[in-house]
């Protein structure tokens, strides 16, 4: 733990202050069919939401988090790009590195009370439209209505997956 600590002193990260003090706790976390196959293969995109006590404080951090990476990875000759993502919201940043572009285009931001990290605009898009009530959410799957899984009262967990027509994606 004292090494950890100083890790962490040496960097300058206090998780007490640069993580809790603003971040609230609850998450979202969402999986979604691969918007553009990869070539690597594998996954689909995603979007991981945690609820911040303040958002001004929020974004101030990951602006700092953004920044001190690229600086890590330029100084050790490694070219990193930050660019505005194409995301229905403002502020929203994309971070792209060459050797992972092809496959990992992850961008950053926040609205309202959450701290938004996706797999690329396309899904964090989505997800701030079904958000906004602009396109439907996994509630109107027929399947899962068939199931009978909307829930009731607080949620600690669920996940969903229809995988009805897996033989037929798959082909």
């Amino acid at each position: 733990l004292a090494k950890w600590n100083g890790i962490l002193d040496s960097v300058g990260f206090d998780p007490e202050k640069d993580l809790f003090a603003w971040w609230s706790g609850e998450s979202i976390s969402v999986t979604l069919p691969a918007a553009v196959v990869s070539p690597m293969g594998g996954g689909g995109d995603f979007v991981w939401m945690v609820r911040v006590k303040d958002a001004e404080i929020a974004q101030q951090k990951i602006n700092k988090l953004i920044d001190f990476a690229s600086g890590m990875l330029q100084a050790q000759g490694q070219p990193i790009m930050v660019t505005p993502a194409a995301v229905s919201v403002d502020g929203f940043k994309q971070v792209t590195h060459p050797m992972v572009a092809m496959f990992l285009r992850p961008v950053i931001g926040v609205t309202g009370d959450w701290l938004v990290v996706g797999s690329n605009p396309a899904a964090v898009n989505k997800c701030l439209d079904v958000a906004a009530g602009k396109a439907p959410s996994v509630v109107e799957n027929a399947r899962f209505k068939e199931e009978g899984l909307t829930a009731k009262g607080a949620v600690r967990s669920a996940s969903f997956t229809d995988t009805a027509n897996r033989g037929q994606e798959l082909g």
